[in-house]
């Protein structure tokens, strides 16, 4: 009889291993679809912005805009999203629903796709206005809309994968800004602007109209392939892969995962001076591509170089990043997250040397090459530092947080005060600033990291130690 029984339970424990096995072997499979999907929508939305994105600056020279107004219309959509952070990340708190929350997700899709829509709608109707202010009021309006797009993508595809690979995935974001960044030239060189004399409809099809509207039409797949994403989620739980990609927060013996300490989003970041100063160096590394953006494609003109070298040096710059995204855990492991930081602002000050002097094309890939390998690394280990800093339905907002700070005030500082400098001094002058503002913010990091923290270390145990 015992036999008997030992072999049932045998054959049923049997057939059990067997449905897990098969489960997990459809949740790989899944894991697999997920990943690629996740790199899809990455891919079509950096496509769509880098094919405009990278050459605003020449459409407002070509408008007929001097540098200070160059610098203050630069700035105006990423001053916006610093400003409306807060309010943003209070709009998304209501917008999560309770059937959200419950299953795992972060991000409010609805929300995600107006705030897409909305914005590229306003980016689009760019090409309808030619005097300042308008533009002015219309890319204000865009910000607006567009403050909260690249954080909740952010936490939207967090969402579905591990964070461990959160790097791979994010490579065919950059490899979407070269595609975006080298077709805009090619399409710039070989189908130039109409004159006024042609029809409205003939003028979307060539020069910057035309880039505008790959713009908008790019953005149908990204959110077609949110959608599938999506639609794998509700086909199949959300928490065995929040199971596996995270502990909740806090970490105590006794903890609920649905009690979140009552903390405000304040109190998370300023609680630490290592969150502080991590901060600083965002700020300084967003102000760096303000003026990156504003002034880098003409200084290319300046250097003599037309759009097709802006293009390639981009697929240069996108080669390096995504060999950096692909890479970026491993760097951050071997390093340590404070020396690839360290080290991003050292070699950004490079970069921005080499454009200060350059005079041929391969100086000009060689920056840009340097500046892919710099993202790659620091925005990947940045935006995982970003999201540990609170619980884990804390992450949109503290990933606007830090969208705000280097897309937002950053860039905006950079636009706004490279402007400013640019109009006076010229762009070579302006650069070697940056580069030296990079290095001093390096070496100040370096010895807070190495001599300040270690000494701050020992005077907290000392004070405990003598306590007890």
């Amino acid at each position: 009889m015992t036999e008997i029984i030992n072999g049932s339970d045998s054959n049923e424990v049997h057939q059990i291993s067997g449905k897990l096995k098969g489960r997990d072997s459809l949740w790989v499979s899944k894991s697999s679809i997920r990943f690629f999907l996740c790199g899809f929508v990455y891919l079509t939305y950096f496509t769509s912005l880098a094919v405009i994105g990278q050459y605003l600056s020449l459409f407002f020279q070509s408008k007929g805009f001097g540098g200070k107004t160059m610098g203050m219309l630069t700035s105006i959509a990423p001053l916006t999203s610093f400003l409306l952070t807060p309010v943003w990340g209070r709009i998304l708190n209501q917008q999560r629903s309770q059937e959200d929350s419950s299953s795992g997700r972060t991000v409010s899709l609805p929300l995600l796709y107006s705030t897409i829509i909305i914005s590229v709608i306003f980016q689009v109707s760019v090409i309808l206005v030619n005097d300042a202010t308008s533009m002015m009021v219309v890319k204000t309006l865009t910000g607006i809309f567009h403050a909260p797009v690249k954080p909740l993508l952010d936490a939207f595809i967090m969402d579905h994968i591990d964070k461990s690979i959160f790097g791979k995935v994010r490579l065919f974001g950059i490899i979407g800004t070269g595609l975006g960044s080298f077709w805009g030239g090619k399409i710039l060189l070989y189908m130039p602007s109409n004159d006024d004399k042609v029809s409205f409809m003939a003028s979307l099809l060539s020069g910057y109209n035309l880039l505008f509207v790959l713009h908008g039409l790019l953005l149908f797949p990204t959110v077609l392939g949110m959608q599938c994403l999506r639609f794998l989620q509700d086909e199949s739980s959300l928490a065995p892969a929040m199971s596996q990609r995270e502990v909740p927060f806090p970490t105590s013996p006794n903890h609920n995962t649905q009690e979140i300490p009552n903390k405000s989003l304040t109190s998370y970041i300023l609680h630490d001076l290592d969150h502080i100063i991590f901060f600083l160096i965002i700020y300084v590394m967003g102000t760096s591509g303000g003026v990156s953006d504003a002034f880098t494609s003409p200084r290319f003109r300046e250097a003599g170089l037309d759009t097709d070298h802006i293009g390639k040096s981009r697929v240069c710059s996108s080669i390096a990043g995504s060999i950096m995204f692909w890479f970026s855990s491993s760097l951050v492991e071997a390093l340590g997250r404070e020396n690839v930081l360290i080290l991003s602002l050292a070699c950004n000050s490079i970069r921005f040397a080499l454009l200060r002097i350059m005079d041929r094309p391969l100086q000009g890939y060689l920056a840009e090459t340097i500046r892919g390998g710099i993202f790659g690394s620091f925005w990947s280990s940045s935006t995982i530092y970003s999201s540990q800093i609170g619980p884990p339905t804390m992450r949109p907002t503290l990933l606007m947080v830090l969208n705000g700070v280097y897309n937002g005030i950053g860039r905006s500082t950079g636009s706004l005060l490279g402007g400013r400098i640019q109009a006076q001094v010229g762009t070579e002058t302006l650069f070697g600033i940056i580069a030296m503002t990079n290095l001093s913010m390096a070496l100040s990091a370096f010895v807070y990291q190495y001599f300040v923290r270690p000494a701050m270390k020992r005077s907290k145990d000392f004070a405990e130690h003598k306590q007890v």
